[in-house]
């Protein structure tokens, strides 16, 4: 079973459709998505994620681009993904990129924004 942690309601709406998966949405508070990341694994789940839909900073991306995280950095630490586990998902999503991504609690609006972090 995939758990799924979704920051909005409407993003979990969209998780929601995905067969087997167990869906939670922290409304925007990350004490909360910690709380329910301990929850969902505690579940047995197979993988635990997180998903969401996001403005790319990347003149690279347009509208509707399928981004899985390599890694995902913040200000005060960097987690390595499952690379067996992209690889496997890009094997069967040949649009979709797998690079590096920034997780912040608060909107990174500009490439300054994040440098400013």
């Amino acid at each position: 079973m995939l758990g799924i942690i979704c920051g909005l309601k409407s993003e979990a709406k969209i998780a929601d459709r995905i067969p087997s998966a167990l869906v939670a949405c922290s409304v925007a508070r990350p004490e909360q998505a910690l709380v329910l990341a301990r929850h969902i694994a505690a579940q047995r789940v197979d993988r635990l994620i997180s998903f969401g839909l996001a403005a790319g900073l990347s003149e690279d991306l347009v509208a509707g681009d399928l981004v899985l995280a390599g890694s995902v950095m913040t200000a005060k630490d960097a987690w390595e993904a499952d690379h067996d586990w992209n690889n496997k998902f890009l094997d069967r999503m040949l649009t979709a990129i797998c690079v590096p991504v920034w997780g912040s609690q608060s909107i990174m609006q500009t490439e300054h924004h994040k440098e400013m972090v």
